[in-house]
């Protein structure tokens, strides 16, 4: 049986995770520790790469956090988050450029939230790596919910 498709994930595979240093100003820019800010970023992640709006999931991490974020704050955090996730494995997209080049399919299955896929589906220069794009806050659910991988593979 011959391979005809690759479906990667996202974060932690085509793009390396934050690094400590991003997580830093992030932090100091809601004025959290990065534990506190890691905390509170997390806790309620699944809503929003399942499409909730994100002036609503960073209103809800300044409650988490005891604080409140102004829109200038909230639209310069979706800012750091989409920087947290743009350092690409450059190793990952050459194998998929690979993969492509012997007719085999490239695609990604990824929970994301609205802003970054918006942004990645904007980007011609990434999107000439994949065939293929499956992101949660378009079908509305999340990994590990079946709909997503039928979308995949579909």
């Amino acid at each position: 049986m011959q391979i005809r498709a690759v479906i990667f994930d996202f974060g932690g595979v085509v793009s390396f995770h934050p690094t400590q240093d991003q997580i830093a100003v992030a932090a100091q820019a809601c004025g959290l520790t990065p534990q506190e800010f890691l905390r509170v970023f997390w806790a309620n992640r699944v809503a929003y790469d399942r499409g909730e709006d994100p002036q609503v999931y960073w209103r809800g991490v300044a409650s988490l956090a005891g604080r409140t974020f102004d829109d200038a704050l909230m639209a310069q955090l979706i800012e750091y988050e989409i920087e947290f996730w743009s350092n690409y494995d450059q190793r990952v997209l050459a194998w998929a450029d690979e993969l492509r080049a012997r007719d085999v399919r490239a695609g990604i299955l990824s929970n994301m939230p609205q802003p970054l896929g918006r942004r990645l589906r904007a980007t011609k220069e990434f999107l000439k790596h994949f065939e293929h794009l499956t992101f949660s806050f378009e079908l509305r659910c999340v990994k590990p919910d079946a709909a997503i991988y039928e979308h995949a593979v579909r």
